[in-house]
Order: structure tokens, then C-alpha cells, then sequence
């Protein structure tokens, strides 16, 4: 809503300068109006994909994700933290979230989803299945995703 407000008044100042004719200034105005209406669509979309998936997907799904990390990395295995649901949600969300260009971190749910990625792989893929028995395996694999999540953004 900002950058359009921000682009009719530089429109505004060019039609008052002769720059800009009226077919011009419409099209720019039907431009504008469009890219006004996405945004809000794209706000509410993410808004709502959110707010009401949150609860049937998991509780995790909201926040970040950093503090959730550091209880599992501290010995406190939290029951869904890095389950697929938690991933997709996260995913769809932080998408919708970014896109739409709400004032979101990105770097402690990306801590999450690398951490997500790393157990679900460990659960479907048969080589890997051996670090989720071993602790100290599956603490070093959900460090090192830790540490790519926090390196990717």
C-alpha cells in the first residue's frame, strides 16, 4: 500500500509537470490500482494460511523455530517439532509471508525447515535411518542443519 501510494504521488507530480499525458497517467493508475490489490490479496492470503492452518498442522508452525531448535539440541526432544506437516506449513507460509513483503526474519525459520528437511530425510532414506537411533549422530546431523539453515539466508 506504501510503494502505491508512493507511486501515484510521483505520478500526480509528473501530470502537474506536463510530463505524463492523461492516457498515460490512467494506464499508470490501472497499474497501480492492480499492483494494490495483489499485494492486499497476497497479505491475506499469507494472513490467513497462517493464522488458520497453524492449529491444524502442528504448534509448531508458528514463530521461528530457533528456540524450539535449541531445546532439541539441548536434550528436550519436543513430540512433532520436525514433523512433514510442520515442514509444509512453514514452507507455504514463509513463502506467502516473503512474497507478500510483510516484515518477516527469515533466518530462524529456515534454522527450522533445514532442521525439518534433515530428520525427514533421515526417516526416508534407508542409509540414513541409523543416525535418528544413534543420539549422537542425530545431534550432530540437526547442528549442521542448524548451521545451514542460519548460513542460507
Amino acid at each position: 500500500l506504501t510503494f502505491a501510494c508512493q507511486g501515484m504521488g510521483v505520478y500526480l507530480l509528473g501530470v502537474a509537470e506536463g510530463t505524463i499525458r492523461g492516457e498515460e497517467f490512467r494506464d499508470n493508475i490501472f497499474q497501480f490500482a492492480c499492483q494494490t490489490v495483489f499485494a492486499m490479496l497476497a497479505y491475506f492470503v499469507a494472513i490467513g494460511l497462517t493464522v488458520h492452518t497453524g492449529k491444524q498442522l502442528g504448534q509448531f508452525v508458528g514463530g521461528s523455530g530457533v528456540p524450539e531448535m535449541k531445546c532439541e539440541l539441548g536434550g528436550v526432544h519436543l513430540v512433532g517439532l520436525l514433523d512433514i506437516r510442520v515442514l509444509a506449513g512453514k514452507v507455504v507460509g514463509l513463502a506467502c509471508c516473503i512474497g507478500a513483503g510483510l516484515p518477516v526474519g527469515s533466518e530462524g525459520p529456515f534454522v527450522h525447515l533445514s532442521a525439518c528437511v534433515s530428520h525427514n530425510l533421515m526417516l526416508a532414506i534407508p542409509v540414513f535411518q541409523g543416525m535418528l537411533s544413534n543420539r549422537k549422530l542425530r545431534h550432530m546431523s540437526l547442528s549442521a542443519m542448524v548451521a545451514v539453515g542460519v548460513a542460507c539466508t
